[in-house]
């Protein structure tokens, strides 16, 4: 769903047009030569902008991540996920519970049962929150900015978060104390898929 700039501009110019016809295409935006002419321009000079394009989308580039996004678009969730239940998020993750340990490329966490505060609740971000790391607690918008999440994804992050409200896990970046300390005496795994689902 992201082009990397820097490895983009390392690729010879007919499969860059190629590479941008097949994103422009997944996106479901309108392809033309003189919209794919100017991703290409942005994306070599790798500078943090916008750039509109056909119907309710934009190009945006930051941090040396090019994405395109939707106007207005409301991509805010908040999901509980039991014991025994699957959810899909945005078309995008799917979260279950598994006694064994995922075989393919899934993230997950290893948790030990019997301290599991369930339901957890799998939501958007909201200003304030925080996540407890070894170190002490560190507000999510911190890390996020720390780690240079273009500011499109920010919000799509799936973060979760225990009964009582614990932030135990930014997706695919930050782990709470509390789940690194539960690794040893672990038993069951929270799995997340990445794919693009049927609606």
């Amino acid at each position: 769903n992201n082009i990397e700039a820097i490895s983009f501009n390392t690729l010879d110019s007919a499969l860059k047009k190629d590479i941008l016809c097949l994103w422009l295409e997944q996106n479901q935006v309108e392809r033309n030569y003189a919209t794919i002419v100017k991703c290409m321009q942005l994306l070599k000079q790798n500078k943090n902008c916008t750039y509109p394009l056909k119907g309710d989308f934009f190009f945006q580039l930051e941090y040396g991540i090019a994405t395109i996004q939707r106007k207005n678009l409301t991509s805010s969730y908040e999901k509980e996920l039991d014991i025994k239940d699957t959810i899909k998020i945005l078309n995008h993750y799917k979260f279950y519970f598994s006694k064994k340990l995922p075989q393919n490329n899934e993230k997950y966490l290893k948790l030990c049962y019997n301290d599991l505060k369930l339901p957890f609740l799998i939501r958007t971000r909201k200003d304030g929150d925080f996540i407890n790391m070894g170190y002490g607690s560190k507000k999510v918008a911190r890390i996020l900015i720390d780690e240079k999440i273009p500011t499109g994804i920010r919000n799509q992050i799936p973060l979760v978060f225990d009964h009582s409200g614990n932030l135990l896990w930014i997706y695919g970046i930050a782990k709470s104390k509390s789940v690194v300390d539960q690794k040893e005496k672990g038993d069951i795994y929270l799995v997340c898929e990445e794919a693009q689902y049927e609606k």
